[in-house]
């Protein structure tokens, strides 16, 4: 996403990206070694647990999704994205 962000900001686009990591969900079931994934995810992360799908949604909601009300002055265009 940092990528993106980096390449689109030059045409006033902005990116917002919310990488919240292995979350234990039904089709995660079918992912080989997903406990260890989720084990290891949380020994790294900064609050040393995983999130679920509620703390995410949140996240997505608490975003600023939707742009400002167009100006004459400012005009942006938002890509949300959620890795």
């Amino acid at each position: 996403m940092r990528y993106l962000a980096s390449s689109l900001g030059g045409r006033n686009i902005r990116v917002n990206a919310i990488s919240a990591g292995p979350i234990k969900t039904l089709a995660a079931r079918g992912v080989g070694d997903m406990g260890e994934m989720l084990r290891a995810h949380a020994e790294r992360a900064p609050l040393h647990r995983n999130v679920d799908q509620l703390e995410v949604g949140g996240a997505r909601c608490f975003s600023p999704a939707v742009c400002p009300a167009p100006s004459p002055a400012r005009s942006c265009t938002w890509i949300a994205a959620i890795t």
